[in-house]
């Protein structure tokens, strides 16, 4: 698909002229194909404000009290209170057996993700 914008603003002896503008639009990632010569190393991947399915805190505890050094939680799930990254259904799953991990006990990501396993 090829869109050609112009921007009619600039003016030229009282004249509109059509010059080049960018132009920001979305498309189903199905009807995207690469451009041969094109680098696409510097393209985001990631998409913002989307939450991951999942994702791993690793709280940080003071004085005397402790708990599991990770906790797996929904991506959706707003109980984290410290450093939270996303992660992959994967993951989420090889982390739920080590043992120093626990699931979180507001979101309960161990259901879903045990039993699709």
């Amino acid at each position: 698909m090829v869109v050609s914008a112009t921007d009619p603003s600039p003016q030229r002896s009282g004249r509109l002229a059509d010059e080049p503008s960018p132009v920001d639009f979305t498309a189903p990632a199905s009807r995207c194909e690469p451009i041969d010569g094109q680098a696409y190393d510097q393209v985001p991947t990631g998409r913002v404000g989307v939450d991951p399915a999942w994702k791993v805190e690793e709280p940080v505890y003071f004085g005397t009290e402790r708990g599991p050094a990770r906790i797996i939680q929904r991506g959706t799930c707003h109980a984290s209170r410290d450093l939270a990254r996303p992660v992959t259904t994967e993951q989420a799953r090889a982390a739920l057996e080590r043992p120093d991990a626990a699931a979180c006990e507001v979101c309960r990501p161990d259901r879903p993700l045990r039993s699709a396993a």
